[in-house]
């Protein structure tokens, strides 16, 4: 009787301890195996007035930046983009869509 009680015992401590093993890596979002690390930003689209200047705007990319948390990424390019914007022209009043990647420019 004391040997079932102690391979029970044991049987239901190695299933605990396997699902527990599994869940310690299955954390994706804490994980930097499969993160990207967002070094471009490039303007892709304007609503300048002129075509020559939606030309010129959307013709812009920086490779200066990395991050690996997206919305930091997002908000560093939206900064370089308005930068940009504002002194390329005397009045940045276009709205400008930007895009972060790993391609480069």
């Amino acid at each position: 009787m004391e040997d079932k009680i102690v391979k029970y015992t044991f049987l239901n401590i190695l299933i605990v301890s396997s699902f527990l093993f599994v869940g310690c890596g299955s954390d994706d979002d804490k994980s930097t195996y499969n993160k990207s690390t967002y070094t471009t930003c490039k303007i892709t689209n304007s609503t300048a007035l002129l075509a020559e200047n939606r030309e010129r705007d959307e013709r812009q990319c920086w490779s200066d930046g990395s991050q690996t948390d997206k919305t930091k990424a997002l908000t560093w390019c939206t900064n370089k983009a308005y930068d940009y914007c504002n002194a390329q022209y005397m009045i940045c009043d276009q709205a400008l869509s930007v895009q972060v990647s790993d391609k480069g420019c």
